[in-house]
């Protein structure tokens, strides 16, 4: 016990001395007794924390027999070994403290008496005490409990993995001796606080003989993992086992095989399958009557074989398809009426529904969406080598679903909507305007839920605009009459929601097993306005703004705070106090919720962090981009000639919109300013110096921390470390903008206090409970608003715009789904007649038919294909059309040299056994297009890049560039030639390619603080040959200034930006701390003070009246608050500091001198007592109180010492 005391010693008196020493340093404290008295008070606690137990132990021995101090546990046994503390109990003397165990005290116990409460100060009982306590009991029976609790879990696991085995498992709840099982490879690294950890150090049982060593070993007890197994996890109420399964062959959705078909033809009640088409042909493209009746009069006379048309006109067609529009659920019309109490009149409005109960079961009929259900919330990890770590992507695998299932009966499945509801502007120069309402079921994974079609995003409902009265807009009742009309309305579209979500609803589903599903809310899909709509919030100029937490109106800036989660219970106790003052505390609304009906919902919960519209159309577009574009016009017009200029510049790329001018120009787009916010980092690096602009630097710093933050958001697969790097990102950028507020408070007109500000810190909140962010953004909602506009414009009369939108939609939908079906169709029928076929030729079942591969198996081919091939040329001729092009140099020669070293490698033997010699006049075919297949790091799904090698594409020379693998590791380089190339009877796909992996350098302070992955070409000449195999994947570039540098562009999707941080970790760039760096800004504002007069007149003469006013007028402003800054920094000339004083000038070699005698006298002291002193029993420790003094010092000194030499003209700190 003394040990462990004296170990706590130790760190508390290392804390102690080191603390008040860097302190007194940093401080500057000129009480010089402070380290004397510092080590005087050390000394104290080494020697009385050294003699506390043993007095105790003194009192304890004097005390009465049967005192109730010294009364102990009865059980004289461990529960868990057995073993008993009368029984062969070999006491722990003091032999760990240097003392022979004949010197101790202490003696075997007989059984312990009954159960007394125990006294505080028996935990301070030493081996002294009368009774002759064992040492170590306690430590031993805790021991014993973790051990059996961590069997017992690890059995849990045994068990689900290896349950086939039955009672051939080694139980690890139960006593098992002690047997050495060799660990497989794969868990040789394994970690101390893996999650799956086998401890094999197993107590003996006394019933149990010690084990034979020939005895076979129970290997199977212990499962073996590989690397990047999956486990799942599924919720206990699903009644299924957790499972682990190879990486190659896990499957979330089973394989889908083609539906028999019914009784009836996929295209009825149409007549012929040539009817359907001729009907779909009309609904798609959108013609009228006439335009119809004049296509159905072609058909009718170029109409041939059994089919027969028999429309007459569009009415036919019309009444067709309303015929095969019971297939999906119809919508239904009602009629709402709402009071209005600020005139005591009642007012009608129209809502358009569809029951989301049908629209559900109507997915749930549906053959090809089944297979891909998820009924039961799971849980999904990945064994990455050391341990599982836990992944989520999909709704059901995020806390909330299931939490949502932990409250249903057993057996019981949630079945989870999506809904969004927007206004939308139905034409750019009309007033007329719709309020859509869509709905995706969250049981279906991401690739069908976020498609479009069956399965995908539905049009469920139509909610009424309240036209705007000028008797009563504006006043608190007309807002609130508003909000009552969206709740009355959007109760209808929840009515069946409501009533399933509390009873449940039974259904048989096409597997023949019949479910009981209860109906939820998981996600509100909305921007900002619409959050407060469905919260019933008051908004911005609330007390509380925020729908999902508690929130001052004047804190929405400071970002680095979490605040208390609003809840729907806490909003519904309010309500029946009907209260409007308590309620406009809490920013409520005196109205009923029409989400509360629905049980299992949180209306707060369900409101989430939208990308769409706080980032790209809010923190971005609103607030970021107009800051840089007004420092830029401060700058002067050639800096806002240079950005256009670079944009111009920029490469193109795939889903990469590319606008040649951005400053000034007005994008309505939330797509267009995110492509421009993942560009303008490289766009503007070289303008927004920390020279030129330190305002502008510190905002592009700010800028590059909100592109990672988004994209971290981004990702479609978050692990913990994903989510805590993200965290991460927020906090650091919260810093830097907080840093940009400040600086800018008093001229800046720009309003940071805004909600969508506030809103990122919930960014990675609602990733935890809801799943990626791709499953509540609301650009995928957004999208659909596009076929309404157009149906408006182009397929109604203006007049019951709803009806005739609605219409069409539901039309589409019913043709949809018959098309899928003609699709089965045509799928089953050519299975029949190639199972008939094989029957004739007499194939078996286990006949392996050349040219189909097996699903399984890996084709290279498919992961490059190359294209754009064009007409085969002579090594001769590719050298002289390329003489200009160091790139060429020896193409012939080097390929030869190439392709003699890589064919042996790739175990390819070589023709005739010699090295490959082409001669001037052999061909091969060049290739101007690559189709790129590549596993992303971040779902490991298949990605495709395509890439052009092509000298004149559309009008001007393409050259990507690409990753490529090398043995030693991944480099970058732009592709020069693609061609295929003839060896033998093997044609051999091959790139030449300049590599881009010349040395760097130094980094650059920009680069760490922007994060810039910067990568330099070699000479020219120094082009190299790769198989295209080697191609990992395309790769984004931009040039740096007309030099040999190139900065690597990794914001343009999720996988880039992984792949690049692999390669920061790669090269050893450190993580830039943002927090500290921030304080070289504050030196390059004073700089820029100090020339501000002389850059004000440059900025004079090259900018107009109105824009020089503006910078003058900044530069002004900053430079006076650098004034008042360096005064406080300084302090004033007049003062004369005290010694207790700060800023008193520090007197090194003082505390240099000062430190080293105490360093010598302490380590003197320490070799006195280890080479010649004898001590007591009493003093056997000292030598260790010594150490922890002398090194403690030492430290101080030698921090000082690294202080003085590299920072030797530091100012005060205050």
């Amino acid at each position: 016990m003394r040990y462990h005391m004296l170990k706590v010693l130790g760190d508390s008196s290392s804390l102690m001395y080191c603390g008040v020493g860097v302190l007194a340093y940093h401080f500057e404290v000129r009480w010089w007794g402070i380290y004397p008295l510092s080590q005087v008070i050390q000394l104290i606690l080494c020697w009385c924390l050294h003699i506390i137990p043993d007095l105790i132990g003194s009192i304890m021995v004097h005390l009465p027999a049967g005192s109730p101090m010294l009364n102990l546990p009865g059980d004289s046994s461990c529960q868990n070994c057995g073993f008993s503390s009368s029984e062969d109990w070999e006491p722990f003397g003091d032999h760990h403290l240097g003392i022979s165990q004949t010197q101790s005290l202490v003696t075997p116990l007989p059984a312990w008496p009954a159960d007394p409460p125990l006294h505080p100060l028996q935990t301070w009982i030493t081996p002294l005490s009368a009774q002759g306590i064992p040492r170590g009991w306690t430590t031993h029976r805790k021991a014993c409990e973790m051990k059996a609790d961590k069997r017992r879990r690890d059995q849990d696991i045994v068990d689900a993995i290896h349950n086939e085995k039955g009672p051939s498992i080694m139980r690890l709840d139960k006593h098992q001796p002690a047997v050495c099982i060799p660990a497989p490879i794969e868990m040789q690294n394994h970690q101390h606080n893996a999650e799956f950890e086998y401890n094999l150090d197993v107590d003996f049982d006394p019933a149990i003989d010690p084990p034979v060593l020939n005895e076979p070993k129970p290997v199977d007890a212990f499962p073996t993992f590989k690397r990047d197994d999956i486990k799942v996890k599924y919720h206990p109420n699903s009644g299924i086992e957790a499972k682990v399964c190879a990486f190659d062959a896990f499957e979330r959705h089973p394989a889908t095989s083609v539906p028999p078909p019914d009784g009836h033809p996929p295209w009825h009640p149409f007549k012929s399958r040539l009817e359907f088409d001729i009907a779909e042909l009309t609904l798609e493209v959108g013609l009228n009557n006439e335009q119809s009746d004049r296509l159905i009069k072609l058909c009718h006379r170029c109409a041939l074989g059994k089919e027969k048309v028999t429309f007459k006109n569009h009415k036919d067609i019309h009444s067709m398809w309303e015929a095969a529009s019971h297939r999906i659920t119809k919508f239904t019309k009602e009629v709402i009426t709402v009071p209005f109490d600020g005139d005591g009149k009642s007012r009608d409005y129209e809502i358009h529904y569809r029951v989301l109960w049908e629209l559900a079961a109507d997915m749930l009929r549906n053959p090809r969406l089944f297979p891909h259900f998820v009924f039961d919330a799971h849980r999904f990890s990945k064994f990455d080598g050391n341990t599982f770590v836990s992944f989520v992507d999909e709704p059901f695998t995020a806390r909330d679903i299931w939490d949502v299932q932990s409250q249903l009966p057993p057996g019981a499945k949630p079945l989870a909507f999506i809904l969004y509801a927007d206004k939308t502007k139905l034409s750019s120069f009309g007033t007329a305007k719709g309020y859509p309402v869509y709905a995706r079921l969250a049981n279906l994974p991401t690739k069908i839920r976020n498609g479009q079609g069956t399965g995908g995003g539905y049009v469920v409902g139509w909610l009424p605009i309240v036209n705007d009265e000028k008797l009563h807009s504006g006043k608190p009742s007309w807002v609130n009459f508003k909000n009552t009309v969206w709740h009355k309305s959007f109760s209808r579209i929840l009515s069946s929601l409501a009533s399933k979500s509390k009873t449940g609803q039974w259904f048989t589903c096409l597997d023949g097993i019949e479910r009981w599903f209860f109906l939820c809310i998981l996600i509100l899909s909305a921007d900002f306005e619409e959050q407060c709509v469905m919260a019933l919030t008051r908004g911005l100029m609330s007390l509380w703004p925020c729908p999902v937490c508690l929130v001052s109106r004047d804190d929405l800036w400071d970002t680095s705070r979490s605040y208390r989660q609003r809840t729907s219970k806490e909003s519904q106790a309010l309500k029946p106090l009907k209260r409007e003052e308590l309620l406009k505390e809490q920013a409520l609304r005196l109205i009923e919720n029409a989400l509360w009906a629905v049980k299992f919902t949180c209306v707060h919960r369900a409101l989430l962090h939208d990308r769409c519209h706080f980032n790209h159309a809010g923190l971005w577009s609103r607030h970021l981009w107009v800051e840089l574009q007004k420092l830029l016009a401060i700058l002067g017009r050639d800096k806002v000639s240079q950005v256009d200029e670079n944009f111009e510049k920029f490469p193109y790329w795939q889903n990469l919109k590319h606008p040649n001018r951005i400053v000034g120009v007005t994008f309505t787009d939330s797509s267009v300013h995110e492509d421009i916010s993942k560009m303008i980092i490289y766009a503007t690096h070289n303008i927004f110096t920390e020279h030129d602009s330190p305002l502008g630097y510190l905002l592009l710093r700010c800028t590059r921390l909100y592109i990672e933050m988004d994209i971290y958001a981004a990702l479609e697969v978050h692990t913990a470390n994903t989510i805590t790097e993200g965290r991460h990102t927020v906090q650091a950028f919260t810093a830097l903008i907080q840093q940009y507020i400040t600086q800018t408070a008093d001229d800046n007109e720009k309003n940071w206090n805004f909600p969508k500000l506030h809103m990122i810190t919930h960014i990675f909140n609602d990733i935890e409970a809801k799943g990626a962010s791709r499953n509540y953004n609301t650009k995928l909602n957004e999208q659909m608003h596009g076929p309404l506009k157009d149906w408006y414009l182009n397929r109604t009369n203006f007049k019951n715009v709803a009806e005739h939108i609605l219409c069409i939609d539901h039309w589409l939908l019913v043709a949809d789904d018959i098309s899928r079906r003609i699709s089965d169709f045509d799928e089953h029928s050519q299975v029949k007649l190639d199972d008939i076929d094989d029957e004739l030729l007499g194939h078996n079942d286990d006949t392996v038919i050349t040219g189909s591969p097996d699903a399984n198996s890996f084709d290279p081919s498919l992961h490059v294909r190359i294209g754009s091939r064009q007409p085969a040329q002579t090594f001769d001729f590719i050298e002289n059309a390329h003489q200009a092009d160091a790139g060429f140099t020896n193409f012939r020669i080097k390929l030869n040299d190439f392709l003699s070293n890589f064919l042996p490698i790739c175990n390819i033997p070589l023709p005739g056994g010699k090295r490959i010699h082409f001669q001037s006049d052999n061909t091969v075919t060049e290739c101007r297009f690559l189709r790129v297949n590549y596993k992303s790091l971040v779902d490991w799904r298949q990605y495709t890049d395509y890439l052009r090698c092509n000298p004149q594409f559309f009008g001007a020379p393409r050259f990507d560039c690409v990753f490529i693998q090398t043995q030693q590791s991944i480099i970058i380089g732009r592709l020069v030639f693609v061609f295929e190339c003839a060896v033998g009877n093997d044609l051999f796909p091959i790139a030449l390619i300049h590599p881009f992996d010349a040395p760097t350098g130094l980094r650059l302070r920009k680069d760490k603080q922007l994060n810039i992955f910067r990568v330099r070409a070699k000479p020219r000449v120094r082009t190299e040959f790769f198989s295209v195999r080697s191609i990992i994947r395309g790769a984004l570039l931009v040039q740096d200034d007309n030099s040999l540098d190139y900065l690597v562009v990794d914001t343009i999707d999720t996988d880039m930006f992984l792949r690049v941080r692999d390669m920061h970790l790669q090269a050893g760039h450190p993580q830039v701390d943002h927090l500290q760096s921030s304080i070289a800004l504050h030196s390059a504002l004073r700089l820029w003070k100090k020339s501000s007069r002389g850059s004000s007149n440059t900025l004079i003469s090259e900018s107009d009246p109105q824009t020089l006013t503006s910078s003058d007028h900044l530069i002004t402003r900053y430079s006076c608050k650098m004034t008042q800054q360096q005064q406080l920094l300084d302090g004033p000339s007049s003062h004369r500091p005290s010694k207790f004083d700060p800023s008193a000038p520090r007197q090194n070699a003082k505390i240099v001198i000062e430190l080293l005698s105490y360093s010598v006298v302490w380590w003197m002291l320490l070799a006195f007592v280890r080479l010649g002193l004898e001590v007591s029993r009493r003093m056997a420790n000292i030598s260790y109180v010594l150490w922890v003094t002398a090194y403690n010092t030492s430290f101080i000194l030698g921090y000082i010492f690294l202080d003085m030499v590299f920072f030797p003209a530091r100012t005060s700190k205050i």
